[in-house]
């Protein structure tokens, strides 16, 4: 429990100076969440982390998946995730406003989140990481296997339309 918290800025908000120390965690009580921006469709608390977009020119867009920089390893410099099945614990989560590169802000980590799709994923399925740049797939319940479940960061809560847009997940990475 991190005790009662008060913020006074913008959860999108983006900064060019560490102005909260990296890998500082965020709750958001559903009071916060009913009605806030970014707001997917389902509602609950939520835990964001804040990090530094250590990509060298690419920006983050909203619900784009992010991982540990694995070039040096520091927690909470984070990268687009281009890799098929990222192991939870390298994954910081999802994106939920655009961050250049350079910039510090706050990233989705636990409960209800936008998450970019890599095809049609289906309400009910597991969320994971994909190997198309930023974006997530979903895997059926069933189907998942022993490899899947060191890797499974959620569930999607809805059934997204068109492949590479946004569709809502509850996320479930360690706080």
């Amino acid at each position: 429990m991190r005790g009662n918290q008060m913020w006074y800025d913008d959860i999108t908000a983006t900064y060019t100076d560490e102005r909260y120390r990296l890998g500082t965690l965020r709750d958001q009580p559903i009071d916060e969440v009913i009605g806030a921006v970014p707001s997917p469709a389902a509602e609950g608390d939520r835990t964001w982390v804040f990090v530094f977009n250590d990509e060298a020119a690419t920006a983050f867009a909203q619900g784009t998946a992010l991982e540990r920089d694995t070039g040096d390893y520091n927690d909470w410099d984070a990268i687009v995730n281009a890799t098929d099945l990222t192991l939870a614990a390298q994954v910081i989560g999802a994106s939920q406003a655009a961050m250049t590169a350079g910039r510090f802000g706050w990233v989705g980590r636990r409960g209800t989140f936008e998450a970019i799709g890599d095809s049609t994923p289906t309400a009910g399925e597991a969320v994971l990481t994909s190997a198309t740049n930023g974006q997530f797939r979903g895997i059926a319940v069933g189907s998942l296997t022993a490899a899947h479940i060191s890797r499974v960061l959620g569930v999607f809560q809805d059934t997204q339309a068109v492949a590479g847009s946004l569709a809502t997940a509850l996320f479930e990475l360690p706080a």
